[in-house]
């Protein structure tokens, strides 16, 4: 499997009904939050959201007012997020595109990408993605990351995992390997009498390492929240929050 093949099949059939329900409202409005305190955030800010999946956080972010631009690849979610704007009274720019292939120059305040979206390609592809990025902001830009990383993986690392999400069973069946720095994992979607196989491979960065492509792409100043909460990223952080900010 070519790094970043995975993503043209993944996010389809089952994996929709799985992230229509992987996070409560209550949840979506709590990173919402998180995402306009750390991005700083004001009401009629220009903000992008690279890939927007199903638009749960843009929707959030424009109920507080932000002037929202989604990107996702796959059309169903794009038609999810436009149904969730609609339910919800909130106008979103929604665009079918490659996050790679950013149409912008200077026009965001501020970007987000959201839920481990970052690692999917190949090294020169995903450096690609932040330049994309850095390209579509403004000076003085800021862009917030959202990943696991490599130190916070290892410790908690399982090759089998099972879960449910909804009615829908989900079984994780992961090899990382260190030559690569890629985790490819195996996974089985079972509801009911129906099951699907997805494959996918993520390159897990550290967090030296993270900075170091962001800095090659042309940001400079980084900010590592390793909590919802703002606490400091550190060891045993689950999750790294980065911002990282354009000179002016």
């Amino acid at each position: 499997m070519g790094t970043g093949d995975w993503t043209h099949d993944f996010f389809s059939g089952p994996w929709l009904a799985v992230q229509r329900l992987a996070r409560t409202p209550e949840q979506s409005a709590k990173e919402a939050e998180f995402i306009a305190r750390t991005l700083e955030l004001s009401p009629g800010n220009e903000v992008l959201d690279a890939p927007c999946g199903d638009g749960r956080i843009a929707v959030e972010l424009a109920a507080r007012r932000m002037h929202v631009t989604g990107v996702d690849i796959q059309p169903d979610m794009i038609e999810d997020a436009r149904t969730k704007a609609a339910a919800r009274g909130v106008k979103l720019e929604l665009r079918v595109g490659d996050m790679r292939e950013l149409p912008w120059r200077a026009r965001f305040d501020a970007a987000l990408c959201w839920w481990g979206s970052f690692g999917w390609f190949n090294a020169e592809e995903n450096l690609r993605q932040a330049k994309e990025v850095a390209h579509a902001l403004k000076p003085g830009g800021r862009w917030l990351v959202d990943l696991p990383t490599l130190e916070a993986l290892l410790p908690q690392f399982a090759h089998r995992n099972w879960h449910r999400i909804g009615d829908v069973l989900v079984c994780e069946e992961s090899e990382f390997d260190p030559t690569t720095g890629r985790i490819d994992t195996l996974w089985t979607f079972r509801r009911g009498d129906e099951t699907a196989v997805r494959k996918s491979s993520i390159h897990l960065y550290t967090y030296r390492e993270l900075v170091s492509v962001l800095e090659t792409a042309g940001f400079r100043e980084f900010d590592a929240k390793g909590t919802l909460d703002g606490e400091p990223f550190r060891r045993g952080s689950r999750r790294l929050y980065l911002t990282a900010h354009l000179p002016g």
